[in-house]
């Protein structure tokens, strides 16, 4: 009974094919819009590192000058002092790793020929770092922790191909502003659309490099002038990001990043305590003149209380559910003209014993199929949705973002696949049950009448 029902869902397809070629791109439209949109919002909202993603903890304190405002969301308190992250650092703790980084701009050059030298973007941090974060290698491997000052450099696959043409540099050595540095490893493309590590969360470029924390100070490499600094030292802040860095260093100025591998749940409300403590040490030396307020919260915590993908993505995707449910509407109505148009025929095999389930079955069969195909063209569309996305994004960031990273947060991936077909069959049986049930009730005799 099966194949018969298909062989009549198939003849029943090419029936009227403009119509049916309408309602499967009124899906497919439909489907590749609200897959655009939901892929969108799926991978941003994807938590990196699994397995980590709940042991890696971002260290925020409000060091804060008494009458700055008062700060309730996590994501908007202040980083580490320098000192605090010295502090914090070299003090023994619960948690197994530790690791602090800010960036440094210094201007790269090999000695290449044939190669440009590099405005890099380059994290100044320590050697725990790479572990921490589950950097690969290509070639090479991290500093060592006593190499924490030792003239190092670990470089990106990106900036490997620019200044040494992709072949292993291990061993070459980089000239770091006015130093010279070695090159020690180079790290693989990193498998997260968005920085997590400095705490921006950006898509943006990635890092071109990474350098011991202590060596990016000793050659005093220009620092970024985002930093939240007390209204005593604020107009020292251009000083302190190229000139002043004793005085950085003894300010009380904001622009570290920490964070703290705790392995759990008991040992990150110690890791909470003995930070609390901390606080209260240092209001002892007159800091830290608020109230005790420190945000340390791991990755899968940031997550949910930032809401990735916001209130602008949850938008854009009410749109898009609005204009799927208009072409799912629209597609009722093509499927009732469609059946109905063939009731004169259905009213004969009803009167020559055909029963209703078997004839609801050919039609819900050509729903299905129907379905299917505006899935695969969804599919497409939405592959060409995502890939214009993409160079929108790219464009609006005035080509500052690195493609290879926003390939990682446009991608369609098979469950966004499986998706897209799955929702069309579904939504597609859904609102075909009307026209169905409609074309198998009409009665014969009144089609019949005057056969």
């Amino acid at each position: 009974m099966f194949k018969y029902n298909l062989k009549l869902a198939l003849k029943s397809l090419r029936y009227r094919t403009g119509l049916t070629a309408l309602m499967v791109a009124t899906i497919g439209i439909g489907i590749g819009m609200l897959m655009t949109m939901v892929t969108i919002g799926h991978q941003a909202s994807k938590v990196p590192y699994p397995g980590l993603s709940d042991k890696l903890f971002m260290v925020r304190m409000d060091s804060r000058d008494v009458d700055a405002r008062d700060i309730t969301l996590p994501q908007r308190m202040v980083n580490l002092t320098y000192r605090d992250a010295i502090n914090l650092f070299n003090a023994k703790t619960v948690a197994s790793q530790q690791t602090f980084n800010f960036k440094v701009f210094p201007i790269l050059e090999a000695r290449e020929q044939n190669t440009r030298p590099i405005q890099a973007m380059v994290d100044a941090t320590t050697a725990s770092f790479f572990d921490m974060f589950q950097a690969r290698f290509i070639y090479g491997k991290a500093w060592d922790k006593s190499e924490n000052g030792a003239p190092v450099i670990v470089i990106t696959k990106k900036t490997n191909d620019s200044l040494f043409g992709g072949r292993n540099s291990v061993g070459e050595q980089v000239t770091v502003g006015t130093s010279k540095a070695t090159v020690v490893g180079v790290l693989d493309d990193w498998t997260t659309p968005i920085r997590i590590f400095d705490a921006s969360y950006s898509s943006a470029r990635f890092d071109d490099a990474f350098m011991p924390y202590q060596f990016a100070l000793d050659i005093n490499a220009q620092r970024s002038r985002r930093m939240r600094c007390h209204p005593h030292d604020a107009t020292n802040r251009l000083a302190f990001t190229t000139t002043d860095l004793p005085g950085l260093l003894n300010s009380e100025c904001t622009w570290v990043n920490f964070w703290a591998k705790v392995d759990s749940p008991a040992d990150a409300e110690q890791y909470r305590s003995f930070a609390e403590q901390y606080v209260i040490e240092q209001k002892g030396y007159g800091r830290f003149p608020r109230p005790i307020q420190n945000f340390i919260l791991n990755i899968d915590e940031q997550y949910q209380m930032a809401r990735f993908g916001g209130g602008r993505q949850q938008r854009l995707n009410l749109l898009a559910y609005l204009f799927f449910f208009v072409c799912l509407v629209n597609a009722v109505g093509m499927l009732l003209t469609k059946f109905l148009s063939t009731s004169k025929e259905v009213c004969l095999r009803r009167a020559l014993g055909a029963k209703k389930k078997i004839i609801m079955g050919q039609y819900l069969l050509e729903v299905m199929m129907i379905g299917f195909m505006g899935g695969l063209l969804g599919v497409v569309m939405s592959y060409g949705g995502l890939t214009l996305m993409k160079h929108v994004r790219m464009y609006a960031s005035d080509y500052r973002h690195d493609m290879e990273v926003l390939n990682l947060a446009y991608q369609l991936d098979w469950t966004m696949v499986s998706a897209s077909i799955g929702v069309a069959i579904l939504s597609t049986i859904i609102v075909g049950l009307y026209p169905v049930w409609r074309i198998v009730n009409v009665s014969p005799a009144s089609q019949l009448k005057g056969a």
